[in-house]
């Protein structure tokens, strides 16, 4: 899916249900993200977002990490 819409135009975009219903959660139900500084792009963390984090950080702009 996320292979297929780098190609659409400007403007497109999915439902956010549909984008978390693509990703690979492990069995945990959590995948892997990294946090990185805007200008240098050094890594800063790894962390891991559930199915909830990840909305959450879609839905307010800024980073809500599983714990």
């Amino acid at each position: 899916m996320f292979k297929d819409n780098e190609q659409q135009p400007e403007g497109f975009s999915v439902p956010l249900s549909e984008a978390l219903d693509n990703l690979a959660f492990n069995d945990a139900g959590l995948v892997p993200v990294i946090a990185q500084e805007v200008g240098s792009n050094d890594v800063l963390m790894f962390a891991w977002m559930n199915r909830e984090a990840l909305a959450r950080t879609v839905e307010i702009g800024q980073a809500v990490y599983w714990s």
